[in-house]
């Protein structure tokens, strides 16, 4: 499959002649693009995706499509596996899987760092961008400090081309040290945030970040949340506890752990025991309550035992599988 968003793979279909034989009927890249888009916007992405595909007139028509079907309340988030060439594995809800060519995964250790509504955030070594696999869609942001922490976070509060985004990238290199790097959409440089959490209270490793009003929230795989407020720059730690108490605050999401082992994704990925996947969560709308998130952490797979060879390291997202059509002057420092 290609993603490309440019690219068509087949000549347009003809519709058969007129039953009196005097001329023949329109062709099918003839029909109006009021009524292309309209077909368009009710497809998910596999059919959007071959839609697009039928002629440059239904491509150019259907670009403002985005599969948003697929990403309503009652949807579970695909997952895509990549990490050895640019050949991908897409998994869907169904447990359908695809082959993708994927070739910015395939470049430089590109490692997703943050996923949110069909939007992943790539990091390859001190570049960063924006990037949305079904379309090719990318946008690319000011270069990420240098820093000698290894374990990353991020989310970021809206889509990359809205004018409030704020991007978070939590860096962390022990359970006490964090650096935020911070940007906001247009800014040019990156704002750091540093902080050091009470010994007797540390969290664990950072598995999931998520942007809740005017907050960036970062959970370890334990019972630790760390608050980060983007109006006063404030630092706040709180102990996630599992029964409503009187005079405690609620979280406003709900939290999914181990999502991989719990939905056996080794066995419908087709993967043996002799891989490591490093695996980046996302955040989705609950089923329940619409307005409400819920999260899906981050993971780390491991061999269950020692191998005689070297492990094979592959790299996870969970993704909502969304089209964004972003033109080629699109920048982070445009209005849009």
């Amino acid at each position: 499959m290609n993603s490309s968003p440019d690219d068509y793979c087949a000549p347009p279909p003809k519709l058969p002649r007129t039953n009196n034989g005097d001329k023949p009927a329109r062709d099918w890249s003839e029909l109006p693009h009021e009524l292309i888009a309209i077909v368009a916007d009710g497809l998910g992405i596999i059919d959007l995706l071959s839609f697009r595909g039928v002629c440059k007139d239904w491509n150019i028509a259907s670009r403002t499509a985005s599969a948003e079907i697929e990403s309503s309340p009652s949807r579970e988030p695909w997952f895509l596996l990549y990490g050895e060439s640019s050949q991908c594995l897409l998994l869907s809800e169904s447990g359908k899987k695809y082959t993708i060519n994927i070739p910015k995964l395939n470049n430089g250790g590109a490692t997703c760092i943050g996923s949110n509504n069909g939007w992943l955030l790539i990091l390859q070594q001190n570049s960063i961008f924006f990037f949305c696999p079904f379309s090719d869609a990318k946008i690319d942001l000011p270069k990420l400090p240098s820093s000698e922490f290894s374990d990353y976070a991020a989310s970021f509060s809206s889509p990359p081309t809205s004018k409030d985004c704020i991007v978070s990238v939590l860096c962390q290199n022990n359970t006490s040290d964090m650096e935020l790097y911070l940007l906001r959409r247009g800014g040019n440089n990156w704002t750091t945030h540093k902080h050091r959490c009470p010994h007797e209270r540390p969290p664990k490793k950072i598995k999931c970040a998520v942007y809740c009003e005017d907050e960036f929230h970062f959970l370890d795989d334990a019972d630790k949340l760390v608050t980060f407020s983007v109006k006063d720059f404030q630092w706040k730690i709180f102990r996630i506890i599992s029964q409503d108490k009187p005079g405690v605050e609620s979280i406003p999401y709900y939290m999914r752990k181990n999502s991989f082992k719990t939905k056996c994704m080794k066995q419908q990925l087709g993967l043996g025991d002799d891989v490591s996947i490093s695996i980046c969560g996302t955040a989705v709308l609950a089923i329940a309550h619409p307005k409400t998130e819920r999260i899906i952490f981050g993971e780390l797979i491991n061999p269950p035992q020692p191998q005689e060879s070297e492990a094979r390291s592959l790299k996870g997202v969970w993704i909502q599988p969304r089209f964004f059509y972003v033109p080629a002057d699109q920048s982070w420092y445009a209005s849009s």
